[in-house]
């Protein structure tokens, strides 16, 4: 039995993905009342590239009956689930931050990487993206304009507004049966 295998091309540059979903799910809801297409991200992210990790950083919330279908679609997308549990504190405060887990896990691939995008807005970022470009990473932010930190857009080399419909996610755009999408609907239905 003969295996094939897939040509590691070292001409393409090595990208790195790292999406503070919780951060921009936030962000689309206030600012357009939906949701970010995570497969449009992909998509553009790995546009002449070689994608080296595809993080999605995730908190599963026991009350959402939608992650489900939404941690499977993520999956599909070829992303790698880093899953939380949301914590619910004791003044009801609901807690559930991947930021030092990102930051950790971009710093640990770092100089695997020619580009890291970063999928968030959060200013909090900013040593992280300062740290990477000390290390030749070319770095692009992707977020949903209103989530994004003035001091996160000007550290950076490229920014990818979310605003744009190309990213906005629809409800019926995938079909999902337990942890597997059954079928995915025509993007040129949406547009």
């Amino acid at each position: 039995m003969r295996w094939k295998t897939i040509p590691f091309e070292p001409s393409l540059p090595r990208v790195g993905i790292f999406a503070d979903v919780s951060n921009q799910y936030k962000a689309a809801k206030k600012a357009w009342g939906g949701k970010v297409d995570y497969r449009e991200i992909m998509r553009c992210s790995a546009a002449g590239r070689q994608v080296v990790v595809a993080n999605a950083y995730v908190v599963h919330d026991p009350e959402d009956d939608l992650q489900p279908n939404f941690f499977a679609a993520l999956r599909y997308s070829k992303y790698r689930l880093r899953e939380k549990n949301l914590r619910i504190l004791k003044e009801g405060k609901r807690e559930g931050n991947w930021d030092v887990g990102l930051a950790v896990d971009a710093v640990a691939l770092g100089s695997q990487l020619d580009v890291v995008v970063l999928v968030t807005g959060d200013g909090d970022f900013i040593s992280l993206v300062e740290h990477l470009k000390g290390k030749s990473c070319h770095i692009v932010v992707m977020s949903v304009e209103l989530a994004l930190s003035n001091w996160l857009r000007d550290a950076a080399h490229e920014v990818v507004l979310l605003d744009q419909p190309q990213f906005h996610y629809y409800d019926d755009k995938y079909i999902v049966e337990g942890e597997n999408i059954v079928r995915m609907l025509d993007r040129s239905l949406y547009i």
